[in-house]
């Protein structure tokens, strides 16, 4: 278990005439048009200690602000989301970095069976189903046609009430990063390491030798990430991460809805 450089594409050409612009803006900037395509990824969240399926959308194309974000509007009407993609904004100056336009959407809660979830962006409207099970979330989708909203993949793991996953990693860059002993209490309390297989678990994504956390619209990489099984009371764990406060830096989420940073108060 256990991180993402584009390269500069010519297509970024076009957009570099838009830098001057971006630079000198002191108010929000739009595009109305989205150049190439939307990507969009199944994620999970907690909306007043539910947790809901989401999604976190990306422009394909990388423009020379990194602050920009996705405008949408989203409804929900006759057990149908619908969700379309109005314009990209550039809120205030611009970050003089690369980067891709961002948005993560909430889609509710949603019980186990199939959900329509209506997608649009320049007038390219995509019908999905969302079908929701306990374990998994898995989107199907009109073949036969290159959308400018795309899937990269089409399924999810949904993780138990049981697992908590966090990552350690100590406070001075030159201190010792011998975890062993935190590791001995964790499992000590009762709790399971788990090796996951590669995949999206909507909170984080496992690949064959890497590890990616999701908070919203940001990701980690954490040097030292774990995931447990612990079918207990999570400040039990919480008391362990904090007995190593001068040392480690230490942080918990759980599948329901609990986090926990042993460097903050």
């Amino acid at each position: 278990m256990k991180r993402k450089i584009r390269n500069i594409r010519l297509s970024l050409i076009p957009f570099l005439a838009f830098a001057a612009l971006f630079y000198a803006c002191q108010k929000e900037t739009e595009m109305d048009e989205f150049p190439g395509s939307l990507i969009v990824e199944l994620r999970e969240s907690f909306v007043e200690n539910e947790r809901i399926p989401a999604i976190y959308v990306v422009t394909q194309e990388e423009f020379p602000c990194a602050n920009f974000y996705i405008d949408y509007t989203y409804s929900h009407t006759e057990g149908q989301r619908n969700i379309r993609f109005n314009r990209l904004v550039l809120p205030g100056n611009c970050l003089t970095a690369f980067g891709r336009a961002k948005a993560f959407i909430e889609l509710e809660s949603m019980h186990d069976g199939i959900h329509n979830v209506h997608l649009e962006v320049n007038n390219d409207k995509l019908l999905t189903e969302f079908h929701l099970a306990t374990d998994i979330l898995t989107v199907e989708m009109p073949l036969g046609k290159i959308w400018s909203i795309q899937f990269p993949e089409t399924m999810m793991y949904r993780l138990s009430d049981d697992y908590v996953w966090g990552y350690v990693h100590a406070i001075a860059p030159q201190s010792h990063n011998d975890y062993s002993q935190f590791f001995k209490q964790l499992t000590e309390a009762g709790a399971e390491e788990k090796q996951l297989e590669p995949g999206n678990y909507g909170f984080f994504r496992v690949g064959e030798d890497s590890f990616v956390l999701f908070v919203h619209e940001m990701h980690f990489h954490p040097e030292t990430p774990f995931v447990l099984l612990f079918d207990n009371d999570f400040q039990t764990l919480t008391d362990i991460a904090y007995s190593f406060s001068d040392d480690f830096v230490i942080v918990l989420y759980s599948a329901k809805g609990d986090v926990y940073h042993n460097q903050q108060p």
